[in-house]
């Protein structure tokens, strides 16, 4: 009879102790993305960027990343494409930036990962809607030219070049974003003159580039797109 009481209380004991312990998703992320004033909307098949500033517009675009669970996938290393990049600004400072990816919105990117919504879908019909009736300035994909070639911008950033990566030279004149971007190296429509570009040379399909006074010494990936 002893034993049993002990072996009962064991249980209880056992049972408070798991009771007390915050269960956590393993591998699962939510957003918190707050006090944003402004956000860059582009579309990744034609590179159009529309800018949106109204209160209840932002708050509508956010929403879906705030109010859902998403589940971590495998790295976007190596993966190129995207549908729709969401750069989100506390008045001039970007506070995250994410990628979705195809047209029925239920896989993003953030951070150099795939997280893919565990219940539902982001409604991509409001990021057409905004982009066909603001995108009539015809902005062109951010892009820059080096080594007699076009890359184009992806949402990846990495906060160390590969061993192999060698610095090549800074961007030296831009080109306004709603004309053809020009055939000159160390062009570009985006960054900004002295932004520095490195190359990796097992993989010329990529070059990375260190915009001036990054404090964050954050690298932006490009992608070659021709």
């Amino acid at each position: 009879m002893k034993k049993t009481i002990t072996f009962q209380l064991v249980i209880i004991v056992c049972a408070v102790i798991f009771a007390a312990i915050p269960l956590t998703s393993c591998g699962t992320k939510t957003f918190k993305i707050d006090n944003t004033t402004r956000i860059e909307l582009s579309d990744g098949t034609t590179g159009n960027t529309v800018e949106i500033t109204e209160p209840d517009i932002i708050q509508t675009l956010v929403q879906p990343f705030n109010d859902n669970v998403f589940k971590k996938g495998e790295s976007t290393k190596n993966q190129a494409g995207w549908s729709y990049r969401l750069n989100f600004f506390q008045d001039d400072r970007l506070t995250a930036s994410i990628v979705v990816h195809g047209r029925d919105g239920n896989r993003i990117s953030f951070n150099n990962s795939f997280y893919d919504m565990i219940d539902g879908v982001i409604n991509t019909d409001a990021y057409n809607e905004l982009l066909s009736v603001r995108g009539q300035s015809g902005d062109y994909r951010p892009m820059v030219y080096v080594q007699d070639a076009l890359y184009g911008e992806t949402a990846d950033a990495i906060n160390t070049l590969p061993e192999e990566a060698v610095f090549i030279g800074t961007i030296g004149s831009i080109v306004p974003r709603n004309e053809p971007m020009v055939r000159e190296n160390f062009t570009s429509n985006l960054l900004p003159i002295g932004s520095q570009v490195f190359c990796d040379e097992a993989d010329l399909t990529i070059v990375y580039v260190l915009l001036p006074l990054n404090s964050k010494a954050q690298y932006s990936v490009y992608e070659a797109i021709e």
